[in-house]
């Protein structure tokens, strides 16, 4: 008489398992585990110090515009009419150069010549100057004129946020020289039309 069902255990076990279990004796095939993708460029970057490039590169602008409006607050009136005048025109005179300057130089960024993630996303575009280094360093010039001390002081926050986005990969050296040399140049413009204009001035009678 003939039994129902399979005699054979093997055969038994092979039909009952999932329908995707690989045969015994042979090796399954692993599918590549997808990790968290790195965010650092180089084996010296770390979480935290990536932390820090992307906000001293992002945020520390905002640090020297708070430094130069409570600057500003403090000062009297005609010195404010001063300063004010000389942010406004120099700016203006920053921006002009800065344009004139792209136009005549322009540099690959470094994320995008040496292939590599930026730590801050950013457009593939013309990395010189930097908009960042070109304020705050404009700003530090600026100050400068009025206070060693804090001119001094923005301008070392002016070099920090420099070297962060150089560290980001977002731009080269090149381009943060290039944004001191113009707002140094713009500052020096303004000083120059600020004076000429003083000594063409007339003066009030009995002065």
């Amino acid at each position: 008489m003939r039994r129902s069902g399979l005699s054979n255990p093997r055969e038994a076990g092979a039909s009952n398992g999932p329908p995707d279990a690989a045969p015994v004796g042979t090796r399954r095939s692993r599918t590549p585990r997808l990790g968290r993708p790195r965010r650092f460029l180089t084996p010296f970057y770390t979480e935290p110090v990536n932390s820090i490039i992307i906000f001293v590169a992002r945020y520390f602008l905002f640090l020297s515009v708070a430094i130069v409006a409570v600057y500003w607050l403090r000062t009297s009136r005609s010195m404010k009419i001063k300063l004010g005048w000389q942010l406004v025109v120099g700016g203006a005179i920053a921006l002009v150069l800065s344009a004139i300057a792209s136009h005549l130089y322009y540099d690959t960024r470094p994320f995008v010549s040496q292939h590599l993630v930026p730590l801050i996303a950013h457009a593939p575009d013309n990395g010189f100057p930097s908009d960042h280094a070109l304020f705050t360093s404009f700003l530090g010039f600026t100050i400068l004129l009025y206070s060693r001390r804090l001119g001094a002081l923005l301008l070392l926050i002016a070099l920090l946020v420099g070297a962060a986005r150089v560290a980001a990969h977002i731009h080269n050296p090149i381009d943060i020289v290039g944004s001191f040399v113009i707002a140094a140049i713009a500052v020096a413009l303004t000083q120059l039309i600020s004076r000429t204009w003083d000594a063409r001035r007339p003066k009030p009678v009995g002065v």
